[in-house]
């Protein structure tokens, strides 16, 4: 049995601005990227204020977080995207950040790509026990110079048994 820290979410997806298109014919924008969870039958849950996820310790004794994704009016669909999660306290001192470079999995029941389980390392779940967190998961196209939309939210935690 894993030692398990959760966290709970507490503010919602914020749209970044739109960069202005591109004019090397790569991407002209990119796709609104939402967070959550995909169940196994397809269907994606949105975060919202109020959900709960947890930080695990993983079989090798690492601490780590799955986030899910799926991106949102994405009509020129990309073969590749670069998602950069980026885990900071409140006061913008850092955490941990990764990059996934990587295609979309399949479609939720809406239709739309999806990312599910992209893993963020803790090094310490103690050093965010009881502190306010804030996830930010940049993304964008990998063949485009457009700057991504960015879903913001911030995390509460607590330890769990």
């Amino acid at each position: 049995m894993g030692r398990e820290l959760s966290l709970l979410v507490l503010a919602t997806t914020l749209a970044c601005e739109q960069a202005p298109p591109d004019t090397d014919g790569d991407t002209d924008r990119s796709p609104r990227i939402e967070l959550g969870e995909i169940d196994e039958a397809g269907a994606f849950t949105r975060y919202a204020d109020g959900t709960s996820e947890r930080i695990i310790m993983g079989l090798q004794g690492g601490f780590h977080i799955f986030v899910d994704a799926r991106l949102v009016d994405d009509d020129d669909q990309a073969d590749e995207y670069v998602l950069e999660l980026v885990l900071t306290y409140d006061d913008g001192s850092p955490i941990t950040d990764i990059e996934h470079r990587r295609a979309p999995d399949l479609t939720d029941d809406a239709g739309n790509p999806t990312f599910p389980e992209m893993i963020i390392f803790i090094d310490d779940p103690n050093d965010v026990a009881g502190r306010d967190v804030v996830l930010e998961a940049n993304v964008t196209a990998a063949n485009s110079v457009v700057e991504g939309d960015t879903a913001r939210l911030v995390l509460r935690t607590s330890v769990g048994d």
